[in-house]
């Protein structure tokens, strides 16, 4: 019945018009394999002579709306003029990252086996938010995951097939994210084991009277989006100075911190070290904060 009911989804009228709304700006001249290699002879030559570009574009804000039409198309284009207007519009004005010379920000290469993987997770399109959407995703992730933290030797804890835990590991789109996603559940488990730890104080008070308790800690030299991240949590977040030697959050300074901030009625629940920083690749003291 529920197969059923998934292979039906797209057989009301309205699916049907936006269908054959789409398939208008479908090229119909060319099929996935001609096209395909038209793509991927473009890859490879762009990969071929990316040292040949320049790294950082020599443009100014705003200056896309010169290049593409205020309306979107309502005629399909070939893929030939598509590719010419990537070559002429697009690449001038990226900061090509995967470039020898490109020495900011932090390494992001690609390979022939990541572009092709690409391609091969586009085209199936699995949707992977549960194990009934993805079974094969879901899965796949989760020993994926279980190699990686093997890999750098984290506890066993952290492994989705230790069944004794509930640790395990996410793939994520960004760092950004990742972090993002760690406050947040940091702080639904704060919130829940004060109420349990003191229940005279917390249990009549709401999630907000207590998320305002919180605190949060990173060094100075941490991302900027950690505070953005506190910011949409609407916790504090302090921005503890790093040691002058060696540039890294020491774990005494820390301690000091959290004393202070717990005699000032406020509770510390989150600490992120950041290893290999991005304004100048510092290293917090791991070790130390770790036996704070």
């Amino acid at each position: 019945m529920q197969s059923e009911n998934c292979n039906n989804l797209a057989k009301t009228p309205e699916d049907s018009k936006q269908v054959a709304a789409t398939s208008q700006l479908e090229p119909k001249e060319e099929n996935l394999m001609q096209q395909g290699n038209k793509i991927f002879e473009y890859i490879d030559n762009y990969r071929k002579n990316i040292r040949n570009l320049r790294v950082c574009p020599d443009v100014v804000p705003g200056f896309m709306s010169q290049q593409i039409p205020e309306d979107p198309p309502v005629k399909a284009e070939t893929l030939d003029d598509i590719m010419r207007d990537v070559t002429d519009k697009i690449l001038p004005g990226l900061v090509h990252w995967t470039s020898p010379y490109m020495h900011a920000y932090f390494p992001a290469q690609t390979s022939t086996p990541s572009i092709l993987a690409e391609a091969l997770s586009a085209a199936i399109n699995s949707i992977c938010f549960t194990w009934a959407s993805s079974p094969s995703g879901t899965e796949l992730e989760m020993i994926v995951m279980d190699w990686l933290a093997r890999m750098i030797d984290l506890p066993d804890k952290f492994i989705h097939a230790n069944t004794s835990t509930s640790g395990g590991g996410t793939i994520l789109t960004t760092c950004s994210e990742a972090t993002l996603n760690s406050m947040m559940a940091a702080r639904k488990r704060a919130i829940d084991q004060l109420r349990v730890m003191n229940m005279d104080e917390c249990y009549h008070e709401s999630d907000t009277v207590i998320n305002a308790k919180l605190v949060a800690y990173v060094s100075e030299m941490a991302h900027s989006s950690l505070k953005k991240n506190a910011q949409i949590c609407m916790f504090r977040l302090q921005a503890l100075p790093v040691d002058e030697t060696t540039g890294g959050l020491r774990g005494a300074t820390l301690l000091r911190q959290m004393y202070k901030d717990i005699s000032l009625g406020l509770v510390p629940f989150y600490v992120c070290a950041t290893l290999g920083t991005t304004g100048c690749c510092t290293f917090d003291h791991l070790d130390e904060i770790c036996d704070t």
